[in-house]
């Protein structure tokens, strides 16, 4: 804050009213009476915005009155809003996730996995006893290697996706460990951690009024682009305005307020 003239219209009005400064009671006139004039000041608060960005709306004017807490810029938030949705979004996710970890495997998953580890046990089934036919054959001559290695890779995929299936269904059946809620509950906290960041950086593209005042200056227009920092405003507040007064330095002990 820095402190400095006001505007001339307030000058002209404050200085008036001090225009005679009473020093003595009168006895002849010019000797008691000092006649001066000074200037109003008033408190200065600068604002601007702490990020870069474009300047989209401006709310008021130089000259103009504002009230505390009142709105006076807006920067470019598009962005700023996509990324709010899309944070939200993320936290939604690892809430749900969490909450499933936290109430167990559901019965229909236990099922399913059985029907799953079923199926597999079925294919494998198959597919062992035709590579085991597919094997004498080939001993035998009856068959070409190419089919005979075909006949192996069927075997051993229906094997790794048996495998698969019954690590599933124990998976399910144990529900999850103490390792998997702790790393979900560290996913929830980073998604609101995150959440937070970007609404607070939401809010600072907007200026807000932080006392009551006069706009002083105004050092942009919309559709401008500022830098962080860069002043937009200037408020004078007029809470506890004073007069600087000049007198001549042999009138001083005249003085009396």
């Amino acid at each position: 804050m820095k402190k400095r003239l006001l505007i001339a219209g307030l000058v002209i009005a404050v200085t008036a009213a001090v225009l005679f400064l009473a020093v003595q009671p009168r006895h002849e006139a010019g000797e008691d009476v000092i006649i001066a004039s000074g200037n109003v000041e008033v408190t200065e608060v600068d604002m601007g915005f702490k990020h870069p960005g474009r300047v989209t709306e401006l709310y008021t004017d130089e000259g103009r009155r504002v009230k505390k807490g009142q709105i006076l810029a807006v920067l470019d938030k598009a962005e700023l809003e996509s990324m709010v949705q899309e944070r939200k979004a993320r936290l939604n996710e690892a809430v749900v996730k969490l909450q499933e970890l936290r109430a167990g495997s559901r019965p229909q998953q236990i099922e399913k996995a059985r029907a799953d580890v079923g199926y597999a046990e079925a294919v494998f089934s198959n597919a062992k006893n035709d590579y085991e036919r597919d094997r004498f054959l080939f001993e035998n001559g009856a068959i070409s290697a190419r089919q005979m290695d075909a006949s192996e890779k069927a075997y051993q995929v229906s094997l790794s996706r048996y495998r698969h299936a019954m690590e599933a269904l124990s998976l399910v059946q144990e529900g999850p460990r103490k390792e998997e809620l702790k790393a979900q509950q560290m996913r929830v906290q980073q998604a609101e951690a995150a959440l937070r960041a970007s609404e607070e950086r939401l809010k600072e593209t907007m200026i807000y009024a932080p006392v009551s005042g006069v706009i002083l200056r105004k050092y942009v227009e919309a559709g401008e682009t500022v830098a962080g920092g860069m002043p937009v405003y200037t408020i004078g507040d007029l809470k506890n305005p004073w007069i600087k007064v000049y007198i001549k330095e042999d009138r001083l002990g005249l003085v009396k307020l």
